[in-house]
């Protein structure tokens, strides 16, 4: 029998406020029991989850080795961390609250009726590798940039700044002449019931260095979903307009599908990424969807004004460097002048 019992599905907006608070508190809760745990043993459990992201990198085989040998107060991290996942995912169950899978697919078309398990796939933070069904608890509003991913996949290439895998957007006119952006093929929202995934949570620092536990709003499971499950599939929606999306972040699309977004994901420098970036826009291997739009246009990303916004910066460190070295020569002149000076006085 199911351990956790899905109340009706939560509708109430104040509802999803009180399971944020809740997290919010679930987190200093754990926050605080982890501060009482000695250096040595948090820095042993960070350098053990650093390990999993080379295996997982590398495309190993998953173990559990790396807990066999660890000393008894680093195990006891690592279990209050499932502790953790356990209590995020009944504060959801508790309170209705559904997660979602969001894909291309639709139910009439969905092979077998099932959402099937993606092979071999990493988790949120690499630290672990599976087949499994992905969900999110993000909330399916103006600011999940998942709402508009396919196939095709999305890339975060800078903050607010991404990259869609393909050419899957158009920009039409409402009947009051104000642009509307729009998915050319739907995606669907699948609302599932929590109760077969769990929660992908890690260990991190915060700015002032105490360890903490982080939730990633991804969740995983290890079986195919029968959408026809009225218990587990609580219903889908369907998406086409993604109009406040763009009025949040920046959004362009590979219009080639050609991997632009990793491959200036894979450049070096931070000048280089942007400078390809720029020239993908120039030369239309992406489309800037919010300059199409009219939409929370950026003028570092609009294209009229890449030549000049990369003039401008150019020109500007180029003065600041003359004008440091003018400053400086003026300097070492006044220090052998004032030497010189001394040296005539005695």
């Amino acid at each position: 029998m199911n351990i956790y019992e899905f109340k009706e599905i939560n509708k109430s907006a104040e509802n999803h406020k009180n399971t944020r608070e809740q997290l919010k508190d679930k987190q200093k809760e754990y926050a605080k029991i982890l501060s009482e745990f000695s250096l040595k043993s948090i820095e042993k459990a960070f350098s053990v989850l650093e390990e999993r992201r080379k295996r997982v990198k590398q495309n190993l085989e998953n173990t559990k080795f790396d807990l066999e040998n660890l000393d008894e107060e680093t195990k006891r991290i690592f279990e209050l961390m499932e502790k953790y996942k356990q209590e995020i995912k009944q504060i959801f169950i508790s309170n209705g609250e559904f997660i979602t899978h969001i894909t291309s697919v639709s139910p009439d078309k969905m092979v077998g009726g099932k959402i099937v398990r993606s092979v071999n796939r990493a988790d949120n933070y690499e630290t672990s590798r599976g087949d499994w069904v992905f969900a999110s608890s993000s909330p399916i509003d103006g600011k999940n940039p998942y709402m508009a991913r396919d196939s095709h996949g999305m890339v975060l290439i800078y903050p607010n700044i991404y990259i869609y895998g393909d050419d899957n957007i158009q920009i039409k006119q409402d009947e009051q002449g104000k642009n509307r952006v729009l998915l050319k093929n739907p995606n669907y929202i699948y609302k599932i019931n929590p109760a077969d995934f769990r929660p992908v949570v890690t260990l991190m620092r915060d700015s002032s260095g105490k360890p903490f536990f982080e939730f990633s709003e991804e969740w995983i499971c290890d079986k195919d979903i029968d959408i026809n499950d009225s218990k587990t599939v609580l219903g889908v929606q369907k998406v086409t307009d993604i109009t406040e999306l763009i009025e949040n972040f920046q959004v362009l699309c590979d219009v080639n599908i050609t991997g632009e977004a990793m491959k200036i994901r894979s450049l070096s420098s931070k000048e280089e990424a942007i400078q390809m970036l720029f020239s993908d826009i120039k030369n239309g291997n992406l489309r800037y969807i919010n300059g199409e739009a009219k939409i929370n246009v950026s003028e570092m990303i609009e294209n009229s004004k890449l030549e000049n916004a990369i003039g401008k910066a150019t020109i500007a460190i180029s003065v600041k460097k003359k004008d440091e070295a003018k400053n400086r020569e003026r300097r070492d002149e006044q220090d052998l002048q004032q030497s010189i000076k001394r040296l005539e006085e005695h």
